[in-house]
């Protein structure tokens, strides 16, 4: 699911018991009618007690229906859980994807964010299953008025059932990525992020890597909406073959409550 902000998440189990956003370090206080409408401006994270719904589409190499739900526990702690639908016959059978994930804002400031995710996620096909957690941080720094630079890393393993969607590699996969993206917001309520990342598929096996580039855009006409915009390219090549090139178009609409 596409995302122009970077999204991290929590579990509600963590939250479970009575414990005050005081006790947990909560960042900036934003109400619903001060969430900053430019995107250098906004925490990683949903401010405190704010749900989103997020429908989203993909239509490149394999066409995708999406849905994201998440809520702001406090503006240091958010769930969000999300999952899309392949809708086009490119993809290997009914494929299927979800994912829950949990993370804490250890920096939760206007100019500075630093926030670290945990995520669990599965992809399903009639041929078989994948699944594997990953470890997922982002940083970003804000210059100026109009410029942010947002980097992130992460590593996960993946594991495949009988038949799975990541045979064709081995039975599982160790991999890690890294990404690049600095915003520009050229007016209040429009922002554009070119991206570069890089990922990297480790086994027994033969590896893995793509470098997917592209660009992002964002509208935010009020605090409540937006509606993004992205476009990417990538090449997955496995040792020194091309498995899999494409050009993704995908965008989604924001709706916070």
């Amino acid at each position: 699911m596409v995302r122009i902000r970077w999204r991290a998440v929590i579990a509600a189990s963590i939250l479970a018991g009575a414990v005050s956003a005081q006790e947990l370090g909560a960042g900036p206080s934003y109400a619903e009618n001060t969430w900053p409408t430019a995107l250098i401006d906004r925490p990683l994270l949903l401010p405190h007690n704010t749900f989103e719904v997020q429908p989203g589409f993909a239509v490149g190499s394999d066409n995708f229906a999406s849905l994201g739900l998440a809520f702001g526990f406090t503006s240091r702690f958010e769930i969000d859980l999300a999952g899309a639908v392949c809708v086009s016959s490119s993809c290997p059978g009914l494929r299927q994807t979800a994912d829950a994930a949990i993370a804490y804002a250890f920096i939760a400031e206007p100019e500075t964010n630093l926030v670290s995710a945990f995520r669990l996620g599965v992809d399903h096909a009639l041929r078989g299953s994948s699944y594997g957690p990953a470890l997922i941080s982002a940083f970003t720094q804000r210059f100026g008025q109009s410029f942010q630079l947002l980097v992130a890393a992460g590593a996960s393993y993946t594991t495949a059932g009988s038949n799975g969607v990541i045979a064709q590699f081995s039975d599982y996969q160790v991999g890690f990525s890294g990404r690049l993206e600095p915003r520009f917001q050229l007016s209040r309520n429009v922002a554009i992020a070119p991206f570069v990342s890089a990922e990297v598929r480790l086994n027994g096996g033969p590896s893995a890597y793509a470098v997917p580039l592209g660009i992002r855009g964002l509208i935010s006409p009020t605090t409540r909406f937006d509606f993004g915009l992205e476009m990417r390219a990538s090449d997955l090549t496995d040792s020194s073959t091309l498995v899999r090139s494409g050009f993704d178009v995908a965008g989604f609409v924001a709706i916070r409550i």
